[in-house]
């Protein structure tokens, strides 16, 4: 299967799930978040990605210290869905874009978020590296991996070939992903 027909697979997935995807994944996506948050220490004014954003879940951890909210989905049910939530904040924006290929300019965030992302992505390597395009230098970027698709020692070895420095690789036997903070280097 191509890698387009792959994304359109996914997407197609997601469109028809968004209405449902917090009922069904909203309490393992909140373990996930709680994890990423937890390990990070997020500096107040920050420009933040939320790459593989979905319904949104992030949003409400980062509103108060975030100066501003990039949410990107590939799933424009998913990105409606954000956009429900999120009307009257003027620091949130939502795109409708792919992972691989986001139209931002080159290190513009200080915070990356990628949760639940990889394992829905073709070519983990080619996202971890426009994960790196968007990051200013010295960025905080959080990584999830599921372990399905990822042993922990596969999951570190992707995040080192994109250089990313590991700083806190979580992997607690609650979650059903790896949760890795990360700087660019």
């Amino acid at each position: 299967m191509s890698v387009w027909n792959q994304k359109r697979q996914h997407m197609r997935y997601y469109n028809n799930i968004a209405r449902f995807y917090d009922e069904v994944y909203g309490e393992e996506q909140e373990l996930k978040i709680q994890a990423a948050i937890e390990s990070l220490q997020l500096p107040i004014g920050s420009f933040v990605l939320d790459l593989g954003c979905g319904t949104g879940l992030l949003i409400p951890k980062l509103m108060r210290i975030a100066e501003c909210i990039v949410c990107i989905d590939m799933s424009r049910t998913m990105i409606e869905r954000v956009d429900l939530k999120t009307r009257r904040l003027e620091n949130v924006h939502m795109i409708l874009a792919d992972a691989d290929h986001t139209p931002l300019r080159q290190g513009d965030f200080d915070v990356i978020f990628a949760i639940t992302l990889l394992q829905n992505m073709p070519d983990p390597n080619r996202t971890l590296r426009e994960i790196r395009y968007n990051a200013k230098p010295e960025a905080l970027i959080v990584v999830t991996g599921l372990k399905k698709h990822f042993s922990r020692k596969d999951f570190l070895k992707l995040l080192k070939e994109a250089r990313l420095e590991t700083k806190s690789p979580e992997s607690d036997n609650i979650l059903n992903c790896h949760v890795a903070t990360c700087t660019k280097h």
